[in-house]
């Protein structure tokens, strides 16, 4: 008989998880599947929502921020593009957040029922968020050559801050999750915390930008607490990188870099802590 993919008797060894998640990638790979068919299933246009809205809301951005409130972002790209990029890595972010947030109590059947890791579940959760950042990239590629701009040596940062927005996603991911099988509040929480991220990060305005107009008000400490964010450091790097070509600012990355390492160890060892109780809570 073959050994099961998960045992609780593990539960509490962070080092047995890669060798388990390997074993289990059948049941990644088949619920990330499942999830990006159900979250378009019902949808006329099906997988061209994965494309439309970007899009659509790049426009609405661009439209307020252009005629209604209007702010100028510094870069060398388009106003179009820049907000394009930065929307689709905090939506990546939001996503995972959003929705792995709940993972656990959404697919609370499988926890009773499936033996395999069950960092899996909020880790699909990412993965659905991934694939449709993928569908968004090809389109900010298309619009960013459509626009006259193209990838530049600068792109050679972008899997650096690519690996740290994701180490600090996947820790967020799984201490969220973790926590919300046992406190339903933490879903509810994460839901107003985005909200107020989606201003708290430089996706329709830049930092410098910011930084001129709290000076104007006298509010540079309003500056330095957005710093707080670690998106901000990481929006930027992608902008820098993608759309305006040059380097991305190290300080800049230094404190979500090590937001990232913290949030990973803590959400490793926390989630395969309280593993075992999941189901009694569930």
């Amino acid at each position: 008989m073959s050994q099961p993919v998960y045992s609780s008797r593990f539960q509490g060894q962070v080092s047995r998880l890669p060798r388990e998640l390997i074993r289990a990638r059948e049941v990644l790979i088949n619920l990330v599947s499942k999830e990006v068919r159900v979250q378009y299933r019902s949808a006329v246009l099906g997988f061209l929502w994965a494309v439309l809205e970007p899009l659509a809301m790049t426009a609405v951005l661009s439209f307020v921020f252009t005629f209604i409130v209007p702010i100028r972002m510094g870069g060398e790209g388009p106003q179009a593009v820049l907000l394009l990029c930065a929307y689709l890595f905090w939506k990546f972010f939001a996503d995972s957040l959003g929705t792995g947030s709940r993972s656990l109590v959404d697919n609370r059947t499988l926890i009773g029922k499936v033996n395999f890791p069950r960092e899996v579940i909020p880790l699909a959760s990412i993965g659905v968020a991934l694939v449709n950042l993928s569908i968004g990239f090809v389109i900010f590629l298309g619009v960013l050559y459509l626009f006259g701009g193209a990838l530049t040596s600068a792109v050679v940062w972008f899997p650096l801050v690519f690996i740290i927005q994701l180490s600090v996603i996947v820790g967020a991911v799984l201490l969220l999750s973790g926590f919300n099988a046992f406190y339903r509040d933490i879903s509810y929480i994460t839901s107003v915390a985005l909200v107020f991220g989606f201003y708290a990060t430089p996706i329709f305005y830049d930092m410098d930008t910011a930084s001129m107009i709290a000076t104007q008000q006298e509010a540079e400490w309003a500056v330095n607490i957005l710093y707080i964010n670690p998106m901000v450091g990481i929006v930027s790097a992608y902008r820098d990188t993608l759309v305006n070509g040059v380097a991305p600012t190290v300080g800049l990355l230094l404190w979500p870099g090590v937001c990232g390492v913290i949030l990973t160890i803590a959400g490793l060892y926390t989630f395969r802590r309280n593993s075992g109780a999941f189901a009694d809570h569930l």
